[in-house]
């Protein structure tokens, strides 16, 4: 079984960046936004992106919950209704541009835990890993930062972005690379 660590995704997908293969994918604008009562909340994420020059934009609209926040020195994991949300808003945008990519429902976003890792002196930081998996294999990226969201979304943007250039190389026939 595969498993990648976060270390290697950014690698590989630094790497693909650098080399001029890896397809243009660029966040060009989000919005969350999250109101309501105490019982029930009305979340609206936006997400425009461009893959290959091409600028989508998905709405994704959802009931939920109220969110959760980790308080210091504690973690939570699980699927948050926001979180849920931006995956699905980038499947959506890749298969706007990429309707022949269905093998994009194989993968599946498996985990996303959140550590308070840091709470001392004016800000507070915390680590975002989220995982993926398929068939085939286990992924996951880790961030650390202070803002939840910015984070939650940069991660979604590597894994995609790192996805996206996977199954187009595999669509193209292009062989991996043997590690020596």
């Amino acid at each position: 079984m595969n498993a990648f660590v976060a270390k290697d995704i950014s690698r590989q997908l630094a790497g693909v960046r650098g080399s001029g293969k890896a397809p243009e994918f660029e966040i060009l604008d989000f919005s969350l936004y999250m109101g309501g009562d105490s019982e029930i909340q009305k979340i609206r994420f936006s997400l425009v992106i461009s893959i290959d020059g091409e600028k989508i934009e998905v709405i994704e609209e959802d009931e939920c919950c109220p969110g959760r926040t980790p308080k210091k020195g504690s973690s939570f994991q699980g699927h948050i209704d926001s979180v849920n949300m931006m995956d699905r808003a980038f499947r959506r945008a890749i298969l706007k541009r990429y309707p022949e990519l269905t093998i994009i429902e194989e993968f599946h976003f498996s985990s996303y835990v959140v550590h308070a890792v840091d709470t001392s002196g004016v800000g507070h930081h915390v680590q975002v890993v989220m995982g993926l998996e398929n068939h085939k294999g286990r992924w996951s990226l880790r961030l650390v930062g202070s803002d939840i969201c910015q984070l939650t979304l940069k991660g979604f943007h590597n894994i995609y972005h790192w996805m996206l250039w996977r199954l187009l190389r595999r669509r193209r026939g292009e062989a991996r690379r043997s590690k020596v």
